[in-house]
């Protein structure tokens, strides 16, 4: 190809992968518009008068994502959160052209925190996202609130409990993991504030509903094959009582079963607990007995393929 023609060719690409950018920022910062005009009269109204009462200056945070939530193949949705520094609402909107309406609001007067952050994920496997909302505490800590769409409102999924007659949720910086190895995630629940004699706690979905089960994790790490020479990779934890029996639970590849890992050498304490004959692209979940110490080391050696990767938690059951 003459020079010329591959020089005309490398412009019009470079101009097409430009005008992708420009409409890409062009429509997120349209959505951005369109949720703050959505803003809640409600925590506008709350923080104005605690400011008037002496209290802290008014503050509006968002956070949104764009979604599919009918399945459609469009993100003809907008999920948005919105906190005034104290109590917070989520809003769904549903995009027309370059507006949109208000289709949804749950009631949650006990919903709060202070930065708000809003993401997808597929909990049950019906190919369309759950709602997960994380505000940020006062304290350091976060609390999450699961959501899932019916079609015309939006419904707390997650686990909860009952306060004083309202909803409120029991999560914090939650997680998903596939722990069961049954193709559906798992919730992860962290304790609120770390601690070595706090655990985690795993939540499954049953007949359409959470329920915590008895797995409780003191410790979990994901590890992943990098691209240079096969490394060692090694951490510490502690654990206040060694005398219970542990459980080494090993999810092989990402959350979506790919990247598994056909060659990793785990040693505990100096004593290896899983070779290569436990690891094959068929071995996506599996679970060793493990004896432990209150101070341990584990070193995780990967060989084989680039970005191959391994979540490893130290649980009981």
């Amino acid at each position: 190809m003459p020079t010329d023609c591959r020089t005309l060719f490398r412009t019009a690409f470079l101009l097409i992968a430009i005008v992708g950018v420009v409409k890409s920022a062009y429509s997120q910062s349209n959505d951005a518009a369109i949720v703050d005009q959505f803003f809640p009269e409600s925590l506008i109204s709350e923080s104005d008068t605690d400011f008037n009462n002496g209290g802290l200056p008014p503050v509006r945070h968002t956070s949104f994502v764009a979604a599919d939530l009918n399945g459609t193949g469009q993100a003809d949705f907008l999920v948005a959160a919105y906190t005034n520094g104290s109590s917070a609402v989520v809003r769904v909107l549903r995009r027309q052209g370059t507006s949109a309406t208000l289709v949804a609001e749950p009631a949650l007067p006990l919903m709060g925190g202070i930065i708000p952050e809003v993401s997808l994920v597929d909990l049950d496997g019906d190919s369309r996202p759950e709602i997960v909302v994380h505000y940020s505490a006062a304290t350091g800590g976060y609390s999450a609130w699961i959501f899932k769409w019916t079609g015309t409102a939006l419904t707390v999924f997650g686990p909860t409990e009952m306060d004083d007659g309202d909803v409120t949720t029991v999560l914090h910086d939650v997680g998903f993991r596939d722990v069961t190895g049954d193709g559906i995630p798992e919730i992860l629940n962290p304790p609120e504030h770390k601690a070595s004699d706090l655990t985690t706690t795993v939540y499954q979905l049953v007949g359409g509903a959470y329920t915590q089960i008895s797995t409780k994790i003191y410790e979990s790490r994901s590890f992943i094959r990098r691209t240079a020479t096969p490394q060692t990779e090694t951490i510490t934890f502690d654990l206040v009582d060694p005398t219970m029996s542990y459980v080494m639970l090993i999810r092989n590849g990402d959350d979506a079963g790919a990247d598994r890992a056909s060659s990793v050498q785990i040693t505990l304490n100096g004593n290896e607990v899983a070779g290569t004959s436990q690891f094959n692209q068929q071995v996506q979940v599996f679970r060793l007995p493990i004896t432990v110490s209150d101070s341990n080391t584990l070193s995780v050696r990967f060989a084989g393929q680039p970005q191959s990767q391994i979540w490893l938690a130290i649980v009981t059951e």
